[in-house]
């Protein structure tokens, strides 16, 4: 039912009159409030390992935040050679391990993996853009489960076409197919977010705060590329222990003009020491889906300067 998008659709005609002729020209738009969120980059630490840095909401929507363990940045490739060519060029990359109750993924109590991506360009959708996480549990260099977006009639071969939904689907070592969560992304974004329960992953409750892996990050076009095909853009393998990231961060969302704060942890813990990225354009449910200026919606903070200066010349 279209009927939903009416209190934000606007349209109408461009007209471009001449002596002779008129010219009309449909536009259609579904604008929405967008955050705007200035911030500042530095995390210094006092003695007991935290930080605590403002975030100011200059924009007219609210700021929905979402806090990840940056694990790694990518450089800027070539511009693609055209239409049939697309980049799909990572630019960062976060995740977050949360513990989660009975029910959340199975009889008993888990933990889940949130996968950020936020990449150089934006897209309109995630549909066409394969963003994949290769992940390898034994240490042995070798991919034993992928988690990546697809259609969601991928997890019924029987069934032909496409429903348009993206989820959150997770391959294991006989290429079986399951999927627990729809992928996160606001339109129109650099950002999405995947998601899998470890039970997904062949792990339990157990694995949290103890299990070290090994995740390495592609990009595939799913529209152009062949299952064979070369990743589009990797960023190589990022070891870590889930449950037990060196940086963790607590945050809340910012209402329009207001201030806020992003409170940031050091563990002291091996693994990536980049920082903390923040996505600013989350989903809150049908009242919000998240709206974010492109050079706000991902944001960078990091004790260290290498990091900062890149962040900031980017």
């Amino acid at each position: 039912d279209p009927t939903g998008l009416n209190t934000n659709e606007y349209d109408g005609y461009f007209v471009i009159e001449s002596s002779t002729e008129t010219l009309s020209v449909p536009w259609y738009m579904l604008p929405r409030k967008s955050s705007n969120l200035t911030r500042s980059r530095a995390l210094r630490f006092s003695a007991d390992g935290t930080a605590r840095t403002k975030i100011v909401n200059k924009g007219m929507g609210i700021a929905t935040n979402e806090a990840f363990t940056l694990l790694a940045l990518s450089e800027r490739l070539p511009p693609p050679s055209g239409p049939e060519d697309p980049t799909i060029d990572l630019k960062a990359v976060g995740v977050r391990t949360s513990p989660v109750p009975a029910a959340v993924c199975g009889p008993t109590n888990s933990f889940v993996i949130e996968v950020a991506f936020h990449l150089w360009e934006t897209s309109a959708l995630p549909i066409p853009l394969i963003q994949q996480v290769n992940i390898d549990l034994t240490g042995d260099g070798v991919t034993d489960y992928r988690l990546f977006n697809g259609d969601f009639l991928l997890l019924d071969p029987l069934t032909p076409g496409i429903d348009g939904r993206n989820v959150s689907l997770v391959a294991d070592p006989d290429s079986f197919l399951s999927a627990f969560f729809f992928v996160e992304n606001a339109t129109n974004t650099k950002n999405t977010v995947l998601t899998a329960c470890a039970e997904q992953l062949g792990l339990t409750s157990a694995d949290f705060g103890t299990k070290e892996v090994s995740m390495a990050f592609e990009t595939y076009s799913a529209f152009f590329d062949p299952a064979d095909a070369e990743p589009r853009d990797r960023i190589e393998p990022v070891k870590f222990v889930l449950g037990a990231e060196r940086y963790t961060a607590e945050v809340e969302d910012v209402e329009p003009y207001e201030v806020g704060y992003l409170e940031v942890t050091d563990h002291g813990t091996e693994g990536p020491n980049l920082g903390i990225l923040l996505l600013t354009n989350s989903d809150r449910g049908e009242e919000n889906r998240g709206g974010a200026t492109p050079e706000t919606e991902a944001l960078i903070f990091s004790p260290s300067r290498e990091v900062l200066s890149w962040a900031n010349k980017n």
